[in-house]
């Protein structure tokens, strides 16, 4: 039986989330912390809990490994999102 607190998970967030984590391989920074703090104050504030959210994202991960070429890890806190981080372009430079 779900948590009864998980009502109040931002679903629709989570879900946008991990799709354009998915379509672009990364997320802006500045969505990502502001939905971990968003979650942060759900937790602080008992209006989720910690057994929810943690598998909610687990989930989540789940079935973003199944899908992509990326493996993500499970973060340590249960508010944080897994993130990745593309590889900048480096180009070979001559020397004059």
């Amino acid at each position: 039986m779900p948590d009864a607190k998980a009502h109040h998970l931002p679903l629709d967030q989570l879900d946008s989330y991990f799709a354009e984590l998915q379509r672009c391989g990364g997320v802006a920074p500045a969505k990502r912390y502001r939905l971990e703090g968003f979650l942060q104050c759900l937790l602080q504030t008992r209006q989720v809990s910690e057994v929810a959210l943690r598998s909610d994202i687990a989930a989540r991960i789940k079935a973003f490994n199944r899908k992509g070429q990326v493996v993500l890890a499970t973060p340590d806190n249960p508010w944080q999102l897994p993130y990745t981080a593309p590889l900048a372009p480096v180009n070979k430079t001559r020397k004059e």
